[in-house]
């Protein structure tokens, strides 16, 4: 335990660093807010979104009703055009082009910047009595609770696909997936995972097609250990290919531009105030 100078207090390491941990969250919640106020307002910028969104989802399909699971921390009805609209029956954003509407229901899984971001590792690498159990994801949304909304993941007959982007696939999130797989009998199912992929800059092509193939191939494989048939679990990624029921696709889609934004926001930084828990 720590006695802070002038205070009457004590504190262990471990809240003096999720102290830090909470303003390093506040602190990126608002850079957040800053970019949707900045960036998003555009109507061009809002079309942009409202494509993007719809390649990703491969608007050719004949299902028009959609469950996002964000993992970030924006917000898609804030991010689209001005079509865009909430359904009072379903609680889903409407997304229409042209004469075809699409209906949405949107989670953001740690929160988002109309109300908080959180940071964790994955639970599954700390024991529950660990005093540093509370840096978990798991954690810190059990004690954030009034502050996220809570949902349920659609009835299995209700969904032939599932599609991700934009994620790294990281260790750290391995638990959603696994209980997303284990909800879904990613094994038994008829289910098809689609992993999809875009370029950027920086980075060779390649480079960016081999590390997205080694983040699925380590995930799944990761998902496979945790079934109690140890041969299903080994030939889980056989067993999905033959069946056509894994994807890897690449995605073009369009860019924009926040160099300006990027350019003003570290001309106008200036350093935050020491956390005011620990001042006399």
């Amino acid at each position: 335990m720590l006695k802070i100078k002038g205070s009457d207090s004590n504190f262990s390491i471990h809240d003096i660093l999720l102290s830090e941990l909470c303003e390093l969250e506040e602190s990126f919640r608002c850079y957040i807010t800053l970019i949707m106020d900045h960036i998003t307002p555009s109507k061009t910028n809002k079309s942009i979104y409202r494509d993007n969104f719809l390649e990703l989802i491969n608007n050719k399909s004949s299902n028009r009703f959609f469950y996002l699971l964000n993992f970030n921390y924006s917000c898609i009805s804030s991010s689209l055009n001005t079509e865009a609209q909430v359904s009072q029956a379903t609680g889903s954003v409407i997304i229409q082009r042209g004469k075809i509407k699409y209906n949405v229901i949107e989670v953001n899984v740690h929160g988002n910047f109309n109300r908080i971001a959180i940071f964790g590792v994955d639970q599954s690498k700390v024991p529950a009595d660990d005093p540093g159990y509370i840096f978990t994801k798991t954690y810190r949304k059990i004690s954030n609770q009034e502050k996220l909304i809570s949902f349920s993941l659609p009835h299995i007959k209700d969904i032939d696909e599932i599609v991700f982007f934009g994620h790294s696939l990281s260790v750290a999130d391995y638990s959603y997936f696994q209980s997303i797989f284990d909800y879904y009998d990613i094994y038994h199912s008829n289910i098809k995972l689609t992993f999809k992929y875009s370029l950027y800059e920086g980075k060779p092509p390649e480079l960016i097609k081999k590390e997205c193939y080694d983040s699925i191939i380590k995930l799944i494989r990761s998902y496979g250990e945790t079934m109690d048939n140890v041969n299903h679990g080994n030939n889980l990624v056989h067993k999905l290919l033959l069946e056509n029921r894994l994807e890897v696709q690449l995605t073009k889609l369009k860019k924009i531009d926040i160099s300006l934004f990027h350019s003003q926001y570290i001309k106008d930084f200036s350093v935050l105030e020491p956390i005011t828990l620990y001042k006399q």
